[in-house]
């Protein structure tokens, strides 16, 4: 969501003229985090953004540079568990929940301290000996249908 005003793309903007400044400091390495099948054609604007972003990055010229793409985050603590903590929110105040298509694609998310975890290997150093530049999926180990994700957080 915008906030203050502020746009998805607005914030896609400033990470390509921060990917220049780091570009021109001498960076040799940034690690960035997108969002599973983002494209710069989404529908969605937050996904779009993530795309522009990393399509950004791609184009910045930094030697070496790590995007993590994960499809959600969840945690321990409302914070942790922000697009979690929204869903239970509308299942206990609406008697209708909707899903897109008939609700058998799949989640995969990861929690927010694998995730940490995943974003501090991928910035350590000596990691570029896996490549100058790596996109990975950052999942977690279970995959339930988006059925079953709004089903169980229903019942909790």
């Amino acid at each position: 969501f915008a906030l203050g005003g502020d746009s998805h793309s607005a914030a896609a903007a400033r990470c390509a003229s921060l990917f220049k400044i780091a570009k021109e400091a001498g960076v040799q390495r940034i690690v960035f985090t997108s969002h599973t099948h983002a494209s710069e054609d989404s529908p969605y604007e937050y996904i779009g953004g993530k795309a522009r972003a990393a399509a950004a990055l791609r184009d910045s010229g930094i030697p070496s540079y790590a995007i993590a793409r994960p499809c959600g985050i969840f945690g321990d603590t409302p914070q942790e568990s922000i697009l979690m903590n929204n869903a239970a929110w509308v299942l206990r105040r609406s008697p209708l929940f909707l899903l897109a298509g008939d609700g058998s694609h799949r989640f995969q998310p990861i929690h927010v301290r694998d995730m940490a975890q995943l974003l501090f290997e991928l910035g350590r150093p000596g990691v570029e000996d896996k490549g100058p530049s790596q996109e990975i999926d950052a999942c977690g180990p279970d995959a339930p249908t988006a059925r079953e994700l709004f089903t169980h957080i229903g019942r909790c």
